[in-house]
């Protein structure tokens, strides 16, 4: 294995990765356990960071594979998309058993 050391700017066209072998698509799978977010609060409460992240102090301190960092922020945004999309589905029942319309094209302008 080759090693390159930069200390200043690295510009490039495109940077080009290895395969990788576990991507975050595993976050749409049926058996995926989507923490609650209230597991997600008391997590960040108490340390201040998402979970699977690295911490602000560690990533002053230690160095960060970016390919890695990557693939956990997709895993985030993925996970993002599962709780909007159950929010949407909560919300379509309130409006159901209320009689309401809650959806963003009903509801009035705030300019």
């Amino acid at each position: 294995m080759e090693n390159m050391a930069i200390d200043g700017v690295l510009k490039a066209n495109r940077i080009l990765t290895k395969p990788i072998s576990t991507p975050p698509g595993f976050v749409f799978s049926e058996d995926y356990a989507l923490p609650e977010l209230s597991e997600v609060k008391h997590f960040i409460d108490a340390n201040k960071h998402l979970r699977a992240i690295p911490s602000g102090n560690s990533m002053e301190s230690n160095c960060i594979e970016m390919i890695e960092m990557q693939m956990k922020l997709l895993q985030k945004i993925e996970e993002l998309i599962l709780y909007s999309i159950k929010q949407d589905e909560r919300i379509k029942v309130l409006e159901k058993s209320f009689g309401l319309s809650l959806h963003c094209d009903s509801l009035p302008s705030f300019k």
